[in-house]
């Protein structure tokens, strides 16, 4: 479970993101003990923000990082608390990723959990990041794809 506080978001403080997510895959190995995420994003330059970045965050919290991999080669990342960031990320990527996680101890109904034996995921409004490492935010939409073994 999650120890960081929330914090206000404010509209004023709004940017759009640098990139953005046509794509993403996911494959869900559920297990009694824990449960293996595997992602595969494909993330493309957003028309809308020519900035020019050095690092890109994507969210994510009670994550273990098994494995991070930009176009099948090792990333450049910084690890936090809540979140990774990317290291001079392309224009054009694909992000493959796998953690581990463990929706049978948690006890915060966000993301993904059990309930009465049954898998159940609450992803809004934040909730995804305890899935694996994302750009969460309700202004980056894509289209999923999602196997559960």
């Amino acid at each position: 479970m999650s120890t960081l506080t929330p914090q206000p978001i404010y509209r004023k403080d709004y940017e759009p993101s640098s990139h953005l997510i046509r794509t993403t895959e996911l494959d869900f190995d559920l297990g009694d003990t824990e449960t293996i995420v595997s992602s595969r994003i494909s993330f493309y330059k957003n028309p809308d923000n020519n900035k020019k970045i050095d690092k890109l965050f994507l969210n994510g919290e009670s994550l273990e990082l098994i494995s991070i991999k930009i176009e099948g080669l090792g990333v450049n990342y910084e690890q936090k608390d809540d979140g990774l960031f990317l290291v001079n990320p392309p224009d054009n990527f694909i992000l493959e990723v796998k953690v581990r996680i463990h929706p049978e101890s948690k006890t915060d109904l966000n993301g993904l959990y059990q309930s009465s034996g049954n898998f159940c995921t609450q992803c809004e409004a934040m909730g995804f990041r305890q899935i694996t490492y994302y750009l969460d935010r309700p202004d980056v939409l894509s289209i999923f794809t999602t196997k559960i073994t």
